[in-house]
């Protein structure tokens, strides 16, 4: 019996070897496709400035939708990416920021509003990247000067 389960064992094993090998990951990029693409970032970090401990948090949600055209003659694809919703929390020194994009001009106290014109622009923002043949990008195009 031990010596059916040793065979069976190594056949099994030999197999299995050769499944293994060097894969090629590569993204794929389906001409006059749309998806939507939803991001979340978050940052903690403790600063030591001047011997006094500073902790400092973010977290950004992005939701955005991307829109692909059809290559052109010499092979190159637009990819259009429009941002739906852009939420962003920030903390700061004891201070708190934040900005959600359906919201826009609700204002706090914080001396981080200074960045409120940005983020709202960033919201507004759709950007074009351009892939050649290779899918490798060439241009990144966008519709406003931030």
């Amino acid at each position: 019996m031990f010596h059916k389960v040793l065979i069976s064992t190594c056949a099994v094993l030999g197999l299995c070897t050769s499944g293994f090998g060097q894969v090629t990951l590569e993204q794929k990029f389906p001409e006059r496709s749309t998806y939507t693409v939803e991001t979340t970032v978050k940052t903690e970090q403790k600063l030591t400035i001047a011997g006094m401990d500073v902790e400092t948090s973010g977290d950004v949600r992005t939701t955005s939708k991307h829109s692909l055209g059809k290559r052109d003659v010499e092979g190159k694809l637009r990819v259009q990416e429009k941002i739906e919703s852009l939420v962003i929390s920030m903390a700061l020194m004891g201070t708190n920021y934040t900005f959600d994009s359906t919201n826009p001009d609700t204002k706090g106290a914080s001396p981080l509003e200074m960045l409120r014109e940005v983020h709202k622009g960033m919201a507004k923002r759709t950007t074009t990247t351009v892939l050649d043949k290779a899918n490798r990008v060439v241009a990144i195009e966008s519709d406003q000067d931030l």
